[in-house]
């Protein structure tokens, strides 16, 4: 195998991988269908990892022998990033752990850096609680490294035996003989037990087990690294009376570049910190490493975590309200004093928790010697202030000081929420006052979720969470109102929510159900498959028009919404149908109620999606009449204030829209730029009247303006004015994809950037700039790709900024470099053709991709190949006329 096809084959391993984790093992057959060239080697490589554990779902049954100098003898464990071997080390002779690291984590960008930093970290970490790396390396392509094979159990192993025994039946030997019994179960002869730290009481174990762990934690702080995963199942016991801190895939040190990461992805969530639910990796700290020390701590105590709620969002907002059960409410048997540690310990604010892991230990010795401790119980003023002060990652104080302040309905919700999970409980006080409940939870789930939150970085989890519990909250509170309108329609406005969520993070298939789910609130499920259909005279339905006005918004933001999601992923045909039925329901509304700012500002959106529909289908007349009477629908209202971002939003979008058509930036063909300038400048001047702040969306459509007014001028051979707004452009752009990682939207327009870089430096006559800028957009898009394996738009993109570097390759006299460029192009301009197929911008894209590979294979003395690619370049052009010509004028220039 040749080193070219070894590396493709990796790539299209990879690309099933990451693919795997939506699509499980179809997956596989995917990618194996669409290169059966390579589907025997990838099907073996896939085998090959599956047998060893390394697949995220696999359970490696079958495991292999050896590994470079590793003999290995059975599975012991697996994570986040691999799995944990039992094996020897045979030119040593000794037994060691051997940790695999799973492909898909190793390859994805940065987690190389992390599991290099994991052993680089605990390298020099020399510290009797904490499990010693031994070596590291590759073999078979697979990354290892070794650590001390530590002969016992985990903490959570040990304490997951009790959990069905009382509390007060339980002392240090009773967790010492669970530590014996499990290590027999599992086959091994367990050394004696340590006298000291498997007596006297549970309450002294555990505070033992505790200290030892700050101990090992205060070495790793002292030493600028912080664990950031602490939990029961990375402590591990031995008989002898050894708690070894394991498991450091998480760690940061001092001078390691931080990666990008949500607050789940940093943590366990029930260990997590308040401040981490918030801050994300900024938050990582040594008091959160205090924070979940304290959590374990609890959890020994009490045989239960602090905040045990059923679900992952109702765990995450227990922890930023930071109240939990004192301990000794549920282990009677606990000292004050033990209490007055694990509490301050796990306070919520971290300026009020133990500022070192070594005053942590030194207060859990305090407790073991019965000496004074420094920690102080929270007083009856304090818990009140706390309660003034807790919050879901505090964008959301307002709205529970609000709570406290006023109360009423919104005090009641959060109320139940958090006491009571289940919505039964809701249900009966809902039936009393269901206007007001529903009205609580629109406050306090989704306005949090939508405003304050989409504010903020690494909350999009969060957001959605929310928005997803408001759901629950919604069906529950309508379970005996079924014929409820108002509710209804919240309900319906809510999926719409968590749709449009779901299309920034690229989660397309979620998105549209949704959407789907929406729809099916309002309308049985026969008329809401019929109901596009009436779109052919732009009409409502009857079960449609029995719908209240409210409703009937509802309804057409979420036929809004899946034409949207129906245009990004090239189905048109769908799309132009979604956008046609909501335009007649928002002329209908619009009909009823002319004064209503939210019914314009809907037709207005249906006709910029139609509109951009039409222009992907080659319909530029259709595209600039939609586009043309969304602007007039935008200029005939002066939204109130809450309606303003809306509206600017919109504005911008029709302004590009409109730009990119009459420049020819869409492949419309049109070479208009003045217009266009005239136009984008216009929508550019209202959108900075209208918006005002930095919420995220409105920042990235003033972004995506200023690079259409850009366009419009390098057209015009103005690069001096077009410049300084490219300049402003990249920082902000690069700002929000650093602080929205997971936001495909904000990373797509940032890759499209480099695009524009690359075209202003080449109108300047720059050529080594616009090399440069081509570079980066091929290597943002590449990353984009893979995080959109869906969308045509994407491959196309990449495909153009393929094609235009490998321009300035030919002009460059590097015929070999151009070719490579191009028959990836093709390749990736095919893969967006395939996807929508009714494009005729995609369609025209790839045809001139073909006809530049023409000349870079000329170039390279392939004319038989040549021939090919500008036949297949002529074909495009639908003429077969054309097609011949074009062969024919081309044919004596490959004959000479």
């Amino acid at each position: 195998m040749s080193a070219e096809t070894g590396s493709r084959i990796e790539e299209l391993l990879i690309e099933t991988l990451e693919a795997a984790e939506l699509e499980g093992g179809a997956a596989l057959e995917r990618v194996c269908g669409a290169h059966p060239e390579h589907a025997t080697q990838l099907r073996r490589r896939w085998k090959e990892l599956e047998r060893m554990g390394l697949l995220e779902d696999a359970p490696g049954t079958e495991m292999p022998e050896r590994l470079g100098e590793f003999r290995l003898l059975r599975r012991l464990g697996g994570g986040g990033m691999g799995v944990v071997y039992l094996a020897v080390q045979e030119p040593l002779g000794r037994e060691v752990a051997l940790k695999l690291v799973r492909p898909d984590q190793l390859f994805l960008p940065g987690l190389r850096e992390r599991f290099l930093r994991e052993v680089q970290i605990v390298a020099r970490l020399q510290h009797p609680g904490i499990v010693p790396i031994y070596t590291f390396g590759k073999a078979n392509g697979v990354p290892y490294f070794a650590m001390e094979r530590v002969h016992g159990a985990t903490f959570e192993e040990v304490l997951k035996s009790l959990e069905n025994r009382r509390l007060d039946t339980l002392d240090g030997a009773s967790l010492g003989r669970a530590l014996v019994e499990l290590m027999r179960a599992q086959g091994e002869t367990p050394e004696p037990l340590d006298e000291w730290l498997y007596s006297g009481t549970w309450e002294q174990a555990c505070l033992r087990i505790a200290r030892l762990v700050a101990d090992a934690l205060a070495h790793v702080h002292a030493r600028g690294a912080q664990h950031r995963d602490i939990k029961p199942s990375n402590v591990m016991l031995t008989p002898g009376g050894r708690v070894m801190l394991l498991d450091f895939g998480l760690a940061h040190g001092a001078g390691t570049d931080r990666l990008t990461r949500t607050a789940t992805q940093l943590g366990s969530v029930p260990y997590l910190a308040p401040e981490m639910l918030q801050g994300g990796r900024d938050a990582a700290t040594p008091q959160a490493d205090i924070y979940a020390l304290g959590v374990s701590l609890y959890q020994a105590l009490c045989l239960r975590l602090p905040y045990d709620a059923p679900t992952a969002t109702a765990t995450m907002l227990a922890i930023a309200q930071g109240a939990p059960v004192a301990p000794r409410k549920r282990n009677a048997a606990l000292s004050e004093d033990a209490q007055t540690v694990c509490l301050m310990a796990m306070d919520a604010d971290p300026a009020r928790r133990y500022a070192t892991a070594d005053a942590f230990a030194r207060d859990l010795s305090n407790v073991l010697e019965h000496r004074p401790i420094d920690a102080r119980p929270a007083g009856p003023a304090r818990r009140l202030a706390r309660w003034a002060e807790r919050n879901p990652a505090r964008a959301v104080a307002s709205a529970l000081a609000l709570l406290i302040v006023l109360g009423g309905p919104l005090a009641w919700a959060w109320k139940e929420y958090s006491s009571n999970l289940a919505l039964g409980a809701e249900s009966a006080r809902a039936k009393r006052n269901l206007a007001s409940a529903l009205s609580a939870v629109d406050k306090l789930f989704t306005r949090v979720a939508d405003a304050q939150l989409a504010r903020l970085p690494h909350m999009e989890s969060f957001r959605r969470q929310l928005l997803e519990d408001a759901l629950a909250f919604q069906r529950g509170l309508i379970a005996d109102n079924a014929n409820d309108a108002n509710a209804r329609t919240q309900q319906a406005t809510t999926h719409e929510r968590v749709a449009r969520l779901l299309f920034d993070l690229g989660r397309y298939d979620e998105a549209g159900t949704a959407a789907t789910e929406g729809i099916a609130t309002l309308l049985p499920a026969a008329e809401a498959a019929a109901a596009p259909a009436a779109a052919a005279a732009d009409a409502e339905t009857p079960a449609e028009r029995a719908l209240d006005p409210d409703a009937r918004h509802a309804l057409a933001l979420l036929y809004a919404f899946r034409s949207e999601l129906s245009q990004r992923r090239g189905q048109l045909a769908e799309s132009r149908l979604e956008s046609r039925h909501t335009i007649g329901l928002a002329r209908a509304l619009r009909a009823a109620r002319p004064e209503s700012v939210p019914d314009a500002l809907l037709l207005a959106d249906a006709l910029t999606t139609l509109g951009r529909t039409d222009a992907s289908a080659g319909k530029n007349d259709d595209a600039a009449a939609s586009f043309n009477e969304a602007l007039q629908v935008l200029d005939s209202i002066e939204p109130a204030a809450e309606l303003a971002d809306r509206c600017a939003y919109l504005t911008a979008a029709v302004g590009v829209e409109l730009g990119a058509l009459l420049t020819g930036d869409n492949g419309s063909g049109i070479a208009d730029p003045t217009s266009a300038e005239a136009i984008v400048r216009k929508a550019l001047a209202r959108f900075e009247r209208l918006t005002s702040g930095d919420v995220p969306s409105l920042v990235y459509a003033g972004c995506v303006l200023r690079s259409t007014l850009a366009s419009t001028l390098l057209y015009q051979e103005r690069p001096d004015e077009a410049a300084p707004l490219l300049d402003v452009n990249e920082p902000v752009l690069r700002g929000l994809v650093q602080r929205f990682p997971t936001n495909v939207v904000f990373r797509e327009t940032f890759s499209k950037h480099f695009n524009s870089r690359a075209h202003l430096a080449f109108v300047r006559g720059d050529t080594t700039g616009a090399v440069d800028g081509l570079r980066e957009a091929v290597e943002t898009m590449s990353e984009l790709v893979v995080a959109l394996p869906g969308s045509p738009e994407s491959l196309s993109m990449l495909a153009v900024a393929e094609n235009n570097l490998a321009t300035i390759e030919l002009r460059l006299a590097e015929p070999a470099k151009a070719r490579e460029l191009l028959e990836s192009a093709v390749v990736h301009g095919e893969a967006a053709r395939d996807l929508a197929p009714d494009s005729v911008i995609y369609r025209d894209r790839l045809s001139q991709h073909w006809f530049w590979l023409y000349d870079a294979r000329r170039d390279t003395g392939d004319l038989d190949g040549a021939v090919i690619a500008i036949a297949n370049s002529a074909d495009l052009k639908k003429s077969e006329w054309r097609s011949a010509w074009e062969v024919a004028a081309h044919a004596p220039e490959l004959a000479a």
